[in-house]
């Protein structure tokens, strides 16, 4: 299951689940041909009815990308130019123009005009990223069983020391900004904490 903060969604197979009342009652709309499953999902942080989400057909194998600006009552394709395997999306918090794409199979992607173009970032797969909510210029990207952080927006990488199990793939991030410390989620290997 994929979810994301904004219109309470959580996108599950073939369907979009969305409630507007924390969550007594529930609306549901497809976004793809009935073979298609949800990948990823990001909200735009400055219109709350605007969402991205990438998706897998699994009778076709193909990749795609969507967006809604109706609360996912209706959906477009997005152009990647050929980038497939999204796996994660996120809007920049400060600048909702600015979206970042991890693509599991070649790398890391930008957006700076609301997603009609893409600016490689970073080679190799990228599985997660997290945006700073309190300075967008830093974000934290995996790479299975790596952490790197980027102070100007993607355009130079340092990879995180996370410690001695840096074997296990590297699933989920959290960041506390007051205390500057990264939680790594891995497989296998439980929670890291690293103090930056």
């Amino acid at each position: 299951m994929t979810s994301a903060s904004g219109p309470k969604g959580y996108y599950q197979a073939l369907a979009l689940y969305r409630s507007t009342d924390g969550g007594s009652t529930w609306t549901t709309t497809k976004a793809n041909a009935s073979s298609s499953y949800a990948r990823a999902i990001a909200v735009d942080p400055a219109q709350e009815k605007a969402l991205f989400m990438s998706f897998t057909d699994y009778d076709t194998g193909r990749y795609g990308l969507v967006k809604s600006v109706d609360g996912g009552a209706t959906w477009k394709n997005v152009p990647t130019g050929g980038i497939d395997q999204i796996v994660d999306l996120e809007f920049d918090p400060l600048n909702s123009r600015r979206i970042y794409l991890c693509s599991e199979s070649s790398g890391f992607y930008r957006s700076d005009n609301g997603g009609l173009s893409w600016q490689k970032m970073m080679e190799d797969g990228a599985c997660f990223v997290l945006v700073s909510k309190r300075t967008s210029r830093k974000i934290f990207v995996t790479q299975h069983n790596a952490v790197y952080v980027s102070g100007d927006q993607g355009k130079t990488w340092e990879k995180i020391d996370i410690g001695s199990q840096q074997n296990d793939e590297c699933l989920s991030l959290s960041y506390d900004e007051t205390r500057r410390i990264l939680y790594v989620g891995t497989e296998g290997g439980g929670i890291l904490k690293k103090q930056l």
